[in-house]
């Protein structure tokens, strides 16, 4: 939550600046918001390879490392919240699933009476 958060008030923040003018204001809030999700996705992509898991983590380190060598941090800030998201997004389905799985497999038993009963 701390990510989505950060990231798209970074975000907002650069863009309030841009839309005012003041570029060189908003392009290091889009560079601090390109930073905070490379941070992130690096930390993953090794805890991932840790666990011998298979992540996409390293198309998001591509894609902010590349945002960032081209000069684009507007695009790496827009990654970071779409990689924030997708995240809290996660997170969200993890907590839900414990609660779901039973009503999944009675309604794939029984059909939709059973799940709803």
């Amino acid at each position: 939550m701390v990510l989505f958060v950060t990231s798209t008030a970074l975000l907002l923040g650069g863009a309030a600046a841009w839309l005012t003018e003041q570029d060189s204001a908003a392009m290091p809030l889009w560079a601090a918001a390109t930073l905070l999700g490379l941070s992130f996705s690096a930390v993953s992509m090794v805890d991932a390879v840790r666990r011998r898991q298979p992540t996409v983590d390293v198309i998001a380190v591509l894609a902010l490392v590349g945002a960032l060598a081209v000069g684009e941090a507007f695009a790496g800030a827009m990654i970071a919240v779409m990689l924030a998201s997708g995240q809290l997004l996660e997170t969200r389905a993890e907590q839900r699933a414990p609660r779901s799985e039973p009503a999944c497999a009675a309604y794939a038993t029984y059909g939709p009476a059973a799940a709803r009963g």
